[in-house]
């Protein structure tokens, strides 16, 4: 078991549900994973982004950073590997499919298992942003913290008129 901030991931198919993740071939995670075959993504809120640094910097292979850290894990209904308690999302992943990419490697994982704190979801199925502030990894130990969020709904009917009043 171990813990490390993935600044790469992105889902890539609503149907089957897969994420994609970017692990340094270096990185004790990555051996773990090509293992056994499975991973857990955690979205960690902003009050815990000390998190992603504490979690990036540093090795499982030298230190145990569940205890460490004080970083409590909970079951993700029977999969695998755990969710982290602080989490206000967690996806468990089977690996079915790796790709080389230079330095890191693309995990493709089949969302097996998954966790959404209630209210962190608008009906709708967006993120609730006066509940939950995502942040963006920008490299360097540098986040940015997202501001106001203005929502766009963009539709092919919209997209063209603009464009054609853009063109003219």
């Amino acid at each position: 078991l171990n813990a490390l901030s993935v600044a790469w991931h992105t889902w890539v198919s609503f149907d089957p549900p897969l994420l994609a993740i970017a692990i340094g071939k270096e990185r004790f995670s990555y051996g773990l994973i090509k293992e056994n075959k499975e991973f857990t993504l955690n979205i960690i809120p902003l009050d815990r982004a000390h998190l992603y640094t504490l979690l990036g910097r540093t090795s499982g292979r030298e230190i145990d950073k569940f205890k460490e850290f004080a970083i409590e894990v909970v079951d993700l209904d029977g999969f695998g590997t755990p969710r982290l308690k602080d989490a206000v999302a967690a996806f468990g992943c089977k690996v079915v499919g790796d790709m080389d990419a230079g330095d890191h490697t693309l995990f493709l994982g089949e969302v097996e298992s998954a966790f959404v704190e209630k209210g962190i979801v608008t009906d709708e199925g967006f993120i609730d942003v006066e509940r939950y502030t995502p942040s963006l990894y920008i490299g360097k130990n540098r986040y940015l913290k997202l501001g106001r969020f203005e929502l766009i709904e963009m539709d092919i009917e919209h997209a063209l008129k603009l464009h054609r009043g853009q063109s003219n």
